[in-house]
């Protein structure tokens, strides 16, 4: 028999363009992030780095306040789903320039710079809003859908932005907080060292499928035994013995069974008073028969 299907190939070499700018479409959200970011004024970020040259090079402060600003319109706190999404995501990738900034990296940079980050997520949202770019969080980074009009825009004051950010990068902080006490160092997702390889993982599943078949013919067998000896002992009892028995599954609920309907009270199982008013009451006789 011939399928006729639409497979996917895994082992096909390249699988997305030669230039990142195809990744997405002209119309795609991270290209209006990446414009705004180019539009603001970085200097209380690179002041804080060498101007020589000199020592570990760092990730430009362009390329993870785009990634940050991104992850935060659209709701994403936490490190680890920032990294996580520099991996899995085209948009953080494009974002990121095709490089993958680990978890601790990006929190890092959000606490050295926290007071210029605040003060640029602030600029990015006044600038959003004068553009008429507040419809998809992108001004209300709670992910809170705001109507593009003038009253809208006149009410988000400064002050009003100062503490939706404070609260973005306090929520960021507790997520980061929560995350560490789960995970430690580690990323959070990433499999077990037995099944971060093909041949680990291939293996493991192998083994955990002999199990599952074993304890399936385990099942059969205590089934088949079960069958046999409730046919001896029907021949026994000179019964002829049930045609079939069907197993039940092992996700299969037992047959519920019908609550037993409650007797009819009786004049014993009365209160002494309804009994006493049901032993005083006259019973109707029936009716002459004509």
């Amino acid at each position: 028999m011939a399928y006729n299907f639409v497979r996917g190939d895994r082992d096909q070499p390249f699988l997305l363009p030669p230039d990142l700018r195809d990744w997405l479409p002209e119309g795609h959200l991270a290209w209006f992030v990446l414009d705004v970011v180019d539009q603001l004024d970085l200097e209380p970020f690179l002041r804080v780095y060498r101007a020589d040259g000199h020592g570990h090079p760092a990730y430009h402060p362009k390329l993870l306040l785009g990634v940050l600003l991104y992850g935060y319109a659209i709701g994403v706190r936490s490190s680890r789903q920032i990294e996580r999404r520099c991996h899995e995501d085209i948009a953080f990738r494009v974002l990121a320039g095709n490089k993958a900034p680990d978890h601790v990296t990006i929190a890092r940079f959000r606490v050295r710079h926290q007071q210029a980050l605040a003060g640029f997520l602030v600029a990015s949202l006044r600038l959003c809003a004068a553009a008429g770019m507040i419809k998809l969080g992108i001004v209300a980074l709670d992910g809170t859908k705001v109507a593009a009009n003038a009253a809208n825009t006149a009410s988000y004051t400064h002050d009003k932005l100062e503490r939706e950010v404070a609260d973005i990068l306090r929520q960021a902080a507790a997520a980061d907080q929560r995350e560490d006490g789960e995970h430690g160092q580690a990323r959070g997702e990433q499999l077990p060292e037995a099944l971060a390889s093909k041949a680990g993982r291939l293996a493991r599943l192998r083994q955990a499928k002999a199990l599952l078949e074993a304890e399936a013919a385990a099942r059969q067998r205590r089934y088949q035994q079960r069958v046999a000896a409730l046919t001896a002992a029907a021949r026994a009892k000179g019964k002829q013995p049930r045609a079939h028995i069907k197993p039940r599954r092992r996700d299969e609920a037992p047959t519920p069974r019908r609550p037993p309907t409650p007797p009819t009270p009786t004049v014993a199982s009365c209160t002494p008073a309804v009994a006493a008013s049901r032993a005083t009451t006259p019973r109707r006789s029936p009716p002459p028969s004509r």
